[in-house]
């Protein structure tokens, strides 16, 4: 058995405080139930980050600490040109659901980009992976990866893992886990935008959006039990009591 591990966004904006719980709780686990993974990065490169409502301050960046995680691919794009090819309109004209000049909403759409490049690395390779898991980088993952739910639910069509917390009345769209056809439907929602977004007149959210996903194609849901902290580039770490229950 062999899994598939993808990682996106700004992969170095915590990875050195994540990175051991990385390698324990999700890695080590795979090793001790004897599956097999690859594992593959797209990353949004960015020189630093600044953003005061984290409290980050002007953090740089370290663009290679992907290397630790050893991908067997991996791609890189310059944000700043993607901020500059982006529709953005599409997702402007329905006004702003975060009220913070956009902020919130144009990280969300930067971060379904990367997933987007990075399913596309593995797609159109010759293996024939069992299981998808994708995982941000900046989450600190305080349990370990419950393989026995996967095993149990593997012959399921169509089912998507999500997590159980932060659905903000949606789906956590941080984690998750599937097989083939089903990631290849949520790892390209970036597409769906004009059709469930733009011309809907719906504000964009995250948890929403993949709600939409998922209801358009019929997909089937599973709640999993790992728990990720969203770690900023400062080390700052942003906890929930309904996280960490």
């Amino acid at each position: 058995m062999k899994f598939c591990i993808c990682f996106f966004g700004v992969i170095g904006r915590s990875l050195k405080y994540t990175i051991r719980n990385i390698q324990i709780n999700i890695l080590n686990i795979l090793k001790e139930y004897n599956i097999d993974y690859d594992i593959y990065i797209h990353n949004n490169y960015i020189e630093n980050i600044t953003c005061p409502r984290a409290k980050e301050s002007n953090c740089k960046i370290n663009n290679l600490i992907y290397k630790q995680l050893n991908p067997i691919k991996f791609l890189e794009t310059n944000q700043n040109d993607f901020d500059k090819n982006y529709n953005w309109q599409q997702i402007f004209k329905n006004g702003d659901g975060h009220n913070d000049s956009f902020n919130s909403v144009m990280n969300a759409i930067r971060e379904i980009y990367s997933v987007k490049q990075v399913t596309q690395l593995w797609e159109n390779t010759d293996e024939n992976y069992d299981f998808f898991i994708y995982l941000r980088p900046d989450l600190l993952y305080i349990n370990k990866l419950n393989i026995e739910l996967i095993l149990q639910n593997l012959h399921i069509k169509n089912l998507l893992f999500t997590p159980s917390w932060d659905k903000y009345r949606g789906l956590n769209d941080r984690i998750y886990f599937g097989k083939k056809d089903t990631i290849l439907k949520i790892a390209k929602r970036i597409d769906f935008i004009p059709e469930l977004i733009g011309k809907t007149g719906i504000k964009y959210n995250a948890e929403h959006f993949m709600k939409l996903v998922v209801k358009k194609f019929n997909i089937s849901t599973i709640d999993i039990t790992l728990k990720g902290l969203r770690v900023r580039a400062n080390g700052r770490i942003e906890e929930t009591q309904q996280i960490l229950q």
